[in-house]
């Protein structure tokens, strides 16, 4: 029995290494063209990633998302990959490496937050990032958070908190929907089976808001807009 674990872990570092990176889709149109990088929290890419991955295309933008979510809690492990699969997307034929972008979702949000120094994005966008998991920060390029009023995974007043020690606040929008809990933007239906710890977010109370979703999507597109005008 002793065996079995390290013949386990062998075999799953494998799986991992030859998985294939995930496609990067591209959009209709004159280029060049900007791009951005999609990096899910914990339960990976879902119905809300692919979501926003589709309407940023249709809006003219390179698509790039990471095939999984940072689950540390530390928002330094995800900077490695989040490097890595930044510059796979820079070097797509079309893209204006000029206008390279990060947009990230829960701890993927705040792994986001903690490579945009090192990375050197254009701006960086975070749904309800794990803000508790960054020990520190600075806002080297326009940055918008999106928060939940009434997230209690990923409560807002930790990033109001972080907000107010932060070098370079001042490029930091932060916009709190009112009404709205964690996950807001997901309806947990997708290509690939949700993870089991998502399944608050499927019960009638569940988190999930089409409207806010909605408006939530469209704030990151002017966002992004306003971003590549500066």
């Amino acid at each position: 029995m002793k065996r079995i674990v390290p013949i386990l872990l062998a075999a799953t570092l494998a799986a991992c290494a030859a998985r294939p990176p995930a496609p990067i889709a591209r959009p209709v149109g004159p280029e060049p063209f900007g791009a951005v990088l999609l990096v899910p929290g914990c339960g990976g890419a879902g119905a809300h990633t692919e979501r926003a991955a589709r309407e940023l295309v249709a809006a003219g933008f390179a698509g790039g998302q990471i095939d999984a979510g940072g689950c540390s809690a530390d928002a330094r492990a995800a900077t490695p990959t989040i490097r890595r699969e930044f510059a796979r997307l820079a070097a797509l034929p079309g893209v204006d490496r000029a206008r390279l972008h990060l947009v990230g979702w829960s701890e993927g949000g705040a792994g986001v937050m903690a490579a945009l120094a090192e990375i050197g994005a254009r701006s960086a966008a975070a749904f309800y990032p794990a803000c508790a998991n960054v020990a520190a920060w600075r806002a080297s390029a326009p940055f918008l958070m999106i928060l939940a009023e009434n997230d209690t995974v990923t409560p807002p007043a930790a990033c109001l908190d972080l907000m107010e020690r932060t070098p370079g606040a001042e490029n930091v929008l932060a916009v709190r929907y009112g009404g709205v809990a964690h996950g807001f933007d997901n309806s947990g239906q997708s290509g690939a089976a949700a993870a089991p710890w998502t399944f608050w977010r499927l019960t009638p109370n569940g988190a999930y808001n089409p409207a806010v979703r909605d408006a939530s999507l469209l704030d990151l597109r002017i966002f992004l807009d306003s971003s590549d005008q500066k």
